[in-house]
């Protein structure tokens, strides 16, 4: 297995090659603390950041034990909670960009947002919360940032995406047992969820790319146009 990889510097984490050459290379890129790209994972009071520490200490306990059904299941958990993390936050993202933009639907707003609105019998509209199957939710996200992003797009056929899909059914087999042989986690269902984390986590740092050079073209934009107004044409 090659969960080793979590131990280290973060950033190695992202260059490292467990996604099966899924994970970006992040040399050329902006590694600056206030970068968008880096999201607060170097900084220890993050989400991103907790989320990583997280995984990568479930990993090692598991590691320096692994005969212990319990931390197996951990590893599952935690890597499970992780991926819910990192995908809300980049939900977030994307709705602060199109507070902007104003180019998402009212449905599909909502359903970033996971709310649903219900009528009650007094005619007074209310919302409610609606959780979509982490495997829908991100292809909804990364469908969203290709209709904006013409340019960019995620080839689904990867290992990776197969991992993260597999290891949602392991989750819940774990979560909500109904028998004794449902809580065993094999090694390969381990190593499928380590890889499913790291494509993830890879996908996150190109979507955030993508976000951040729209927020560059809108910024263009404004300053565009106040030019323009300032020089009366």
């Amino acid at each position: 297995m090659r969960t080793a990889r979590f131990r280290g510097d973060v950033r190695a984490w992202f260059r490292s090659d467990a996604s099966a050459g899924r994970t970006p290379d992040l040399s050329q890129r902006d590694l600056s603390p206030s970068s968008p790209t880096v999201w607060g994972v170097d900084e220890p009071s993050s989400l991103t950041h907790v989320l990583v520490a997280d995984v990568s200490a479930a990993v090692a306990r598991y590691e320096a034990m692994p005969s212990q059904a319990s931390l197996r299941r951990d590893v599952v958990r935690t890597i499970s909670a992780a991926m819910e993390g990192l995908h809300w936050q980049l939900k977030v993202d994307l709705l602060a960009l199109d507070d902007q933009r104003h180019a998402l639907l009212a449905g599909e707003r909502a359903l970033l947002a996971e709310e649903t609105y219900v009528l009650s019998d007094n005619g007074k509209v209310r919302t409610s919360a609606r959780r979509t199957p982490l495997p829908a939710a991100i292809r909804l996200v990364v469908r969203l940032v290709e209709r904006q992003r013409p340019g960019y797009s995620v080839d689904f056929t990867h290992p990776g995406w197969n991992c993260l899909q597999r290891s949602v059914v392991v989750r819940h087999r774990v979560v909500h047992p109904k028998s004794l042989e449902d809580l065993q986690v094999a090694d390969a269902e381990i190593e499928e969820a380590v890889r499913a984390f790291y494509w993830l986590l890879a996908l996150v740092i190109e979507v955030l790319r993508e976000l951040t050079n729209e927020w560059s073209l809108l910024r263009s934009q404004a300053i565009g146009a106040a030019t323009d107004t300032a020089s009366g044409n």
